[in-house]
């Protein structure tokens, strides 16, 4: 089942002037709220794989592969 978004609501973690970590906190539609802590490397490692991802659907698609169906949206 596809995860709905409701919110994020995210902040920056600092010692001594230095980053720590990302704190970001997700709410789904039934209100369930989620705390995901990210060091660098983990915040990192999350923004390429983000990257990666659209890269993958901006670049044009092999007419002998199978066409890639993107999640469906929600309407509101």
């Amino acid at each position: 089942m596809p995860a709905i978004v409701k919110g994020i609501n995210s902040g920056v973690i600092c010692h001594n002037k230095h980053f720590v970590s990302l704190a970001l906190k997700i709410r789904n539609i039934n209100d369930k709220e989620n705390l995901f802590l990210f060091s660098l490397p983990q915040l990192q490692d999350l923004l390429h794989a983000l990257e990666s991802r659209i890269e993958s659907f901006s670049q044009p698609q092999d007419s002998s592969q199978p066409a890639r169906n993107a999640a469906p949206c929600a309407r509101a």
